[in-house]
């Protein structure tokens, strides 16, 4: 019974590292829509410097989640392939015995 909630884990984890990941990938920086929203010109310049450090944070950060999501999903195939070659395996022995 372990071994389902260990793969239903993973499974839960790796798709939610790749929602994280397509929302970074897709997300837009376009501080020049807030141009004259805030009123106060200290308060413009705080949010632009903000945004571009954002854009370059962002890709950083993109680049280890994309890395992360990878491996998840090269982990819940790897469990998943163990697991059919255990039942493979249990399966062909019941046979044989």
């Amino acid at each position: 019974m372990s071994d389902l909630v260990i793969s239903q884990e993973l499974s839960d984890s790796a798709a939610k590292v790749h929602a994280i990941n397509d929302e970074l990938e897709h997300q837009k920086s376009d501080d020049d829509q807030y141009h004259g929203v805030f009123g106060e010109s200290h308060l413009q310049d705080a949010f632009s410097h903000f945004s571009k450090d954002w854009k370059l944070h962002r890709e950083k950060i993109r680049k280890n989640v994309d890395k992360l999501d990878k491996n998840l999903q090269n982990s819940v195939d790897t469990w998943r392939d163990l697991q059919q070659q255990l039942t493979d395996g249990l399966q062909s022995h019941e046979e044989s015995a």
